[in-house]
């Protein structure tokens, strides 16, 4: 469940992390950008065998389902805090993963040893990008 204020750069993220590990997928992208969401995972799903990649579209109404549903085991979403909550709490009450990001601000822990002007940098250009 992708957000649409970057439908692309997380879908590939959060696709691609499935994919990679033998994943099925199926991709909701966000109803505010449903086609900009929904043309990159037909452009992904082209170089993949049929089915492994499979798009939904919707409302919030069609996350909610796919939450739900026991037939998926993890359930990975950028967006809203509330939006979270409500995924978070179907897939407790059915024992499926959910990983989520909500309400982030691009958090960076910088290591010891790192240049934090370089990170500074590298920070700014990522949140503007």
């Amino acid at each position: 469940l992708t957000p649409w204020n970057d439908p692309v750069a997380v879908a590939a993220g959060l696709l691609g992390a499935a994919l990679v590990t033998g994943n099925t997928v199926v991709h909701k992208p966000s109803e505010r950008c449903p086609r900009t969401g929904r043309r990159f995972a037909e452009l992904l799903a082209e170089h993949l065998p049929g089915g492994v990649l499979e798009i939904v579209d919707g409302d919030g109404t069609v996350g909610a389902r796919l939450a739900g549903d026991e037939h998926i085991d993890v359930v990975a979403h950028v967006g809203s805090s509330v939006t979270g909550r409500a995924i978070a709490e179907a897939c407790a009450q059915r024992g499926a993963k959910a990983l989520l990001e909500n309400g982030g601000n691009d958090a960076l822990i910088v290591d010891a040893g790192t240049d934090p002007v370089w990170a500074a940098q590298q920070a700014a250009l990522g949140a503007f990008a």
